[in-house]
Formats: structure tokens, C-alpha cells, sequence
């Protein structure tokens, strides 16, 4: 919008200069004076003609600007969803591998226990046995 009201700017810029510029014909004749304003009118009119190519050269150009700032904010949104599923991703992976490692805490734990009681039951296996007295010492 801002461009447009810029390019209306510079018509209007344009037209009044060429106003001011024009030499004024000079009077001595009525015919050199009516094909002069012919030429200021043919020259204006090719100016408004050109100006309207420019306008409309520049109308294209901001509709492929828009175009691709929409496809760009479609690959930010785009890219955004993206990146939020492989941070919930790695949020996803984190907790499994604190899971796991908590569980193999737990079997190490496990696994630890288990060796020390077959220690013992090693240990109390080859202990001799106390023998019982078959005697008693009362009688």
C-alpha cells in the first residue's frame, strides 16, 4: 500500500514539474502556439503512459514480493512444527534413557545382592557341621 501511495506521489511530482517546466509558447502566432500545447499534451500523455507501465511493473512486483513472503511464513510455520516434534522427541528419548538407566541401577542392585548370597550359602555350605552330642549329661 505504501508503495502505490509512493508511485501516486511521484506521478504527481512528476506532472506538476513538467507543468512548471514548460515554456510558455510564445504569442506571436496562433498555430505555433495551438501545436505546442498539441506537443505538451502528446508529451504528457506519453509520460502518464510510461508512469502507468511503472505503476504497473510495480504492482507485479510487490504481488511476487507477497507471494513470497507467504511461502516463506509457510516454511517458518512449516519448520517450526518440525522443530517442535524433534524437541519432543528428545524429551521422549531423555525420559526412556533416565527409565532405563533406573532400571539398570536396579538389576546392578539386584544382580549384587544375588552374588553376596550365593556367598553365603557358599560360605555356609563348606562350614563343618556342628556334630550333636548323643550323650546326655544328666544322666
Amino acid at each position: 500500500m505504501k508503495a502505490v501511495l509512493k508511485v501516486g506521489a511521484i506521478l504527481l511530482l512528476a506532472s506538476s514539474l513538467l507543468a512548471q517546466t514548460a515554456a510558455p509558447a510564445k504569442k506571436t502566432a496562433r498555430k505555433s502556439a495551438a501545436s505546442a500545447s498539441a506537443s505538451d499534451v502528446q508529451a504528457l500523455k506519453d509520460a502518464v503512459a510510461a508512469q502507468q507501465q511503472q505503476i504497473q511493473a510495480l504492482q507485479q512486483q510487490l504481488q511476487q514480493t507477497n507471494q513470497q513472503l507467504q511461502q516463506s511464513s509457510q516454511q517458518y510455520q512449516d519448520t517450526q512444527q518440525q522443530l517442535q516434534k524433534a524437541q519432543q522427541a528428545a524429551t521422549d528419548a531423555q525420559m526412556t534413557a533416565a527409565g532405563l538407566q533406573a532400571s539398570v541401577a536396579q538389576k546392578d542392585a539386584v544382580d549384587k545382592l544375588n552374588a553376596q548370597y550365593a556367598d553365603i550359602q557358599t560360605t555356609l555350605m563348606r562350614r563343618p557341621q556342628p556334630r550333636s552330642h548323643t550323650r546326655s549329661l544328666w544322666f
